[in-house]
């Protein structure tokens, strides 16, 4: 599967770097983030020293991708709710692994 390294969406061009491992502030490794400031995502291919699948891979994407879509919209309430966007993420990823 080729991976995408950039996009566009709501007028704004998105660059994704691909990193070994990602940590949060606290020092724990997480999948991937979204920067709506910098335009940028990044995605861990690692996370606690095991490596993704290629389906982990594109749902991180796609995860991530939702969040930026609820920053767009200004729906601040649902950009927090993890459970909200993962799933949404998970939706958008299978239609694309799926589309014919």
């Amino acid at each position: 599967m080729k991976r995408i390294k950039k996009f566009s969406l709501g007028n704004h061009d998105y660059t994704i770097r691909y990193l070994k491992q990602i940590y949060d502030g606290d020092g724990k490794a997480i999948f991937g983030r979204a920067n709506p400031m910098t335009n940028t995502v990044e995605i861990a291919l690692m996370v606690d020293n095991q490596k993704l699948s290629e389906d982990v891979i594109a749902h991180t994407i796609h995860h991530e991708l939702s969040h930026l879509i609820m920053v767009l919209m200004n729906e601040w309430e649902l950009n927090g709710n993890e459970v909200f966007i993962d799933n949404l993420g998970g939706l958008i990823a299978q239609f694309n692994k799926t589309k014919r």
